[in-house]
């Protein structure tokens, strides 16, 4: 069975689910907050930082390459902008 990572919120933006530890739940974060980063192994992920509930949540998650890939060629400047870092 295949998931996919990046959904479509009814806005027509793109939202990146995360699971909250602290929270424990499920929080869907809008792309446009989300930073896109690679790993020194290669490997793709994704970070935000968000207040819910007057608490500051840093979310963290693996991405697949192909969810990477995705959401690269959805927002092209943000890829730019975080490959520079």
């Amino acid at each position: 069975m295949v998931t996919h990572d990046i959904h479509h919120s009814h806005h027509g933006s793109v939202a990146v689910p995360f699971c909250s530890v602290q929270a424990k739940e499920s929080i869907e974060v809008p792309d446009e907050q989300v930073e896109h980063t690679t790993m020194a192994n290669g490997r793709p992920a994704a970070r935000a930082t968000i207040t819910r509930d007057g608490k500051t949540l840093k979310l963290f998650k693996f991405l697949p390459t192909s969810v990477a890939a995705a959401s690269a060629a959805l927002a092209p400047a943000e890829a730019k902008r975080t490959a520079k870092d």
